[in-house]
């Protein structure tokens, strides 16, 4: 609203500088950076109030939604009214954190009348529809199964995907294909809503325990695919349920492990070494252990794996055996991982006489196939710095001139990676075939022209192995920058974070940072480190390596003394001593870190108080103090108390404004004292208060003794030792 009211004050008075007072922009996200926005040029009125005054316009810009640069403008000095909108930085519309508009003022000065001219700029971020359809369930397969009552024309369930660019044009049907082989049966799928329908119960194999389907999802309007595996099972009541499974043989199509599961006759008997083999990808029924499964509801069964303990954790996340005897998979493996297991399975079934029926262990062999699953990965040891690579290229090269390489790794034992430009901007470019890559990822020169300016460079990196139903997520993208002009060093990083412990001894080095110049080598540069703020203490804290840039502590640092002031901000410098004698610079940040030195310490840690035995119950006894001097709001300094009461009388109220580091708290009564039942000795309850933090590698703790003397109460009757008392007396008794 303050924009809107500054806005309209100036509009009233300087509308005729510009064509518009308002113009609305739309840039598309994901754009390079240094993209020009989708308009030519804003058209401003050159004289500005003077029609015969020619001095030059100067112009400037306010970005009100932002508090960094995201924009920022460029014209030609002889010709005032072509102003061009650039973007500083690639947008992401799905970033939940992203502004979508952005509200900017334009300024046009006369730099001799110094007369203004303003005009609005909405800037508009549009979404595009690049973004991968995926299951809204965490799972890579849908599973519907059949009811036994369940009637031909009927609905078994609805696949539901998700796409973030809330596209509904979407087309479902099932595959048919080599590769896939698949046969949808006695069932179809609605091409529109993606419901899958039981056409005719008569088509039903009962022989089988579950239909694997493959369903293919696709979005017609960018071309993007999502193949899904849907599993049917059919009930398995008695009438159907023939003979277990117990085999599984696989099938190679064109790099794709199908499973094919077949049944056999009951008497077979069950090998002594199990052998399985099966891809990465596969979930569900692998194999049947037929003796493992109740055969009345009497038996008691244990099932118990021994995996080794490396994997077991893995293993038991995976794995598992139903009452049936199935072995399930219940998650994909990862064939990066391992490739192969061996592993133990005992099955202990007794009967209701506590009669031994089974009492089996078989070991079993997993083989897991790789599964060309994986996206490539840029691996490049290059500058990277808000989304983009840099490079830099003479405008007179000639062709075939390197300019960049490029390097992806795929983990895919399969997988074979090459690489093509996907856009270049200026569009010119492109048209005019400045640059080529070759299929090893280096970027080279193409033409005999002269090159000039900036080049924003869209490369992608794609495993042509990858079927193509998948190429959707089997490729990887990056965006280089390549100028002709003289550019600074670049930093590999665009901002350095170092963590150093206290107590680290001097001279240990705690990071370096690294730049690449264009004009000269790695030796002619030299690094600098300047405390981003003032503190005479910083500069004898830390020290940079001039020709290696590596940073070395010079002192030892206690957390504790930093008063606060536990991250230290530098600029890293970077300086050339030849070439063009460009300097450049970034942010370092050094984090000290905390270490478990410091024990929960009481501020008293003896406590003699005395009470009467009648004392009130939930009443204070005595108050307590405990701290840490850790780090707060840190597992170091989180202090939990425990109270070793051994007559259970006592327990601890913490009072409400107490913290992680520093707990007060009270000891009070819960139940009734006895000065009676107390030692004679002493008449004292003796309790232990232990105080212990929750640091790392090691926790540590502090005690404190309470010794609570109990006084009498007069509470108790007068007792007769005898009741009744009974004396016998003589007749002759003397008085």
């Amino acid at each position: 609203s303050i924009v809107n009211v500054y806005y309209t004050i100036i509009s009233l008075s300087s509308y005729y500088g510009f064509e518009s007072p308002v113009y609305h922009l739309y840039q598309n996200e994901r754009e390079p950076q240094y993209s020009q926005l989708n308009v030519e040029y804003f058209s401003a009125i050159r004289y500005l109030h003077h029609r015969n005054n020619s001095a030059p316009i100067l112009y400037d810009l306010i970005d009100h939604t932002s508090s960094t640069r995201l924009f920022d403008i460029t014209h030609n000095d002889k010709n005032d009214d072509l102003i061009k909108l650039i973007n500083m930085k690639t947008f992401d519309y799905d970033d939940i954190g992203e502004i979508r508009e952005h509200t900017l003022i334009i300024r046009a000065i006369n730099s001799q009348t110094k007369v203004e001219s303003y005009a609005k700029i909405i800037v508009h971020i549009q979404n595009r529809n690049d973004n991968l359809l995926i299951l809204q369930k965490p799972k890579p397969f849908v599973r519907f199964t059949l009811k036994e009552d369940q009637q031909s024309n009927s609905i078994l369930g609805q696949i539901k995907e998700f796409d973030i660019d809330d596209n509904n044009q979407l087309i479902y049907q099932f595959m048919y294909n080599q590769t896939f082989e698949n046969r949808s049966g006695p069932f179809s799928i609605n091409s529109q809503t993606g419901e899958i329908q039981l056409i005719n119960r008569n088509l039903l194999d009962f022989n089988v325990l579950f239909y694997h389907l493959y369903v293919l999802i696709i979005d017609e309007s960018m071309n993007k695919n999502l193949v899904v595996d849907v599993y049917i099972y059919l009930p398995q009541n008695k009438q159907h349920k023939q003979t277990p499974l117990v085999e599984s043989t696989i099938k190679e199509s064109n790099d794709k492990m199908i499973y094919r599961h077949r049944r056999q006759q009951q008497s077979q008997s069950a090998p002594s070494r199990l052998q399985l083999r099966f891809n990465e990808s596969f979930t569900g029924t692998i194999y049947q252990i037929k003796y493992c499964r109740k055969q009345t509801n009497e038996d008691r069964i244990e099932k118990t794996f021994k995996f080794p303990q490396k994997y077991e954790q893995y293993l038991n996340e995976r794995l598992t055996v139903d009452e049936d005897g199935q072995l399930i998979i219940l998650k994909h493996f990862n064939h990066e991982y391992f490739q192969s297991v061996n592993f133990q399975f005992h099955c202990l079934i007794t009967e209701r006489q506590q009669l031994t029926r089974v009492n089996k262990s078989e070991e079993i062999h997993m083989q897991i196939d790789d599964v060309n699953d994986e996206s490539p990965k840029w691996i490049m040891d290059e500058p990277y710095q808000f989304g983009t690579y840099y490079g830099y290229v003479e405008k007179t090269a000639r062709p075939e001139t390197p300019v960049f390489r490029f390097k992806a790794q795929d983990i895919d034992t399969q997988s074979r990676l090459t690489y093509e430009i996907e856009e270049i901007i200026p569009k010119s470019a492109a048209k005019q075939q400045l640059f080529h890559i070759s299929q090893d990822g280096t970027l080279t020169t193409h033409s005999n022209q002269q090159l000039s300016g900036t080049y924003n460079i869209t490369v992608k990196a794609i495993d042509v192995n990858t079927n193509p139903l998948y190429n959707y997520n089997r490729f990887i993208r990056t965006y280089l920058l390549v100028t002709t002009d003289r550019i600074e060093p670049k930093f590999y990083q665009q901002k350095y974070v170092f963590n150093v412990s206290e107590y680290t001894q001097p001279s240990t080095i705690v990071g370096s940072i690294k730049a690449k110049s264009y004009s000269t080598t790695q030796d002619n540069l030299r690094y600098f480190l300047q405390p981003l703020i003032s503190m005479h203490s910083n500069n004898y804290e830390f020290k940079i390596d001039e020709t290696i840039g590596t940073v070395k502590i010079l002192k030892l640092l206690r957390y504790s003394d930093q008063h606060n002031n536990n991250t230290k901000y530098f600029h890293g410098i970077v300086k050339e001593l030849n070439g063009w004698q460009m300097d450049a610079r970034v942010d370092i940040e050094i984090n000290i870190i905390d270490i478990n030195d410091k024990v929960p310490t009481f501020k008293q840690t003896y406590y003699t108080p005395q009470i009467p035995e009648d004392y009130p119950l939930r009443t204070p006894i005595i108050n307590f103090t405990v701290t840490d001097d850790d780090a707060k709001n840190s597992q170091n300094s989180n202090i939990t108390l425990d109270l070793l009461d051994p007559y259970g009388k006592f327990s601890i109220y913490y009072d409400p404004i107490s913290t992680s580091n520093n707990i007060q708290a009270y000891l009070i009564v819960k139940q009734r004292l006895d000065y009676e039942s107390l030692s004679p000795l002493d008449r004292q309850y003796k309790l232990k208060i232990i105080a212990r933090d929750n640091g790392q590698p090691k926790s540590l703790q502090s005690e404190a003794q309470i010794y609570i003397t109990v006084t009498d109460v007069n509470d108790e009757p007068p007792i007769f030792k005898d009741n009744p008392i009974q004396k016998t007396i003589a007749e002759n008794t003397q008085k």
